[in-house]
């Protein structure tokens, strides 16, 4: 299979310290840096979110809210 990405290895996400090496997968850059949307592949703005890293799970706690 070949990669569409060679920043994030298809990812999606890239670390924010090296923005050329992916954040997560077999090549992760490791450093410890957080990680950022690829600016090439899961671009994002205010009306268009980026896609969540694979596995991302969301959960919400809606203790202390008040409506």
């Amino acid at each position: 299979m070949h990669m569409k990405c060679d920043f994030c290895k298809d990812s999606g996400w890239v670390c924010e310290r090296h923005p050329e090496r992916p954040w997560d997968g077999d090549h992760a850059c490791g450093c410890g840096a957080a990680g950022m949307p690829c600016m090439r592949c899961n671009p994002s703005d205010l009306d268009n979110p980026p896609r969540p890293p694979a596995g991302t799970r969301i959960e919400f706690d809606k203790k202390g809210w008040r409506h």
